[in-house]
């Protein structure tokens, strides 16, 4: 009985790595898009199978480093899944990235450009 209580803890700790270990393995796709705006701010769609699009409320809008590294929440899009993002970067690339629970993240690398219209980001499902 005492050889069975010493490993118990042991045999829990083990469960609980195996657990969990298998729980971050299963990493949420992630979609990677290329876009030219004129500006940080655009809207954020779903899309069903026939193409429809409907606008997302609530989406969370961040920036990050090249490569998609340190990124730090800005937004949320609106009512009406517009977002407007004020870049504490001077540079002509930017990185953003756009969360929502149940859907797959979405990183968007945007070149500034003049003339070139507003970000447009479709969300997709995550399966």
């Amino acid at each position: 009985m005492t050889v069975r209580m010493k490993w118990m803890p042991g045999l829990w700790i083990a469960c609980l790595l195996v657990t969990s270990a298998s729980c971050f393995g299963q990493a949420s796709p992630t979609t990677s898009t290329q876009q030219r705006a004129e500006n940080l701010s655009g809207v954020v769609y779903s899309a069903d199978a026939d193409g429809t699009k409907h606008v997302m409320s609530d989406v969370i809008v961040a920036e990050c480093l090249s490569g998609f590294r340190n990124c730090v929440m800005e937004t949320k899009t609106d009512a009406e899944g517009q977002f407007s993002v004020s870049s504490k970067q001077n540079t002509r690339v930017h990185y953003l990235q756009f969360l929502s629970p149940g859907w797959s993240e979405s990183q968007v690398t945007v070149r500034l450009t003049k003339d070139a219209g507003r970000l447009s980001v479709t969300l997709v499902a995550r399966y």
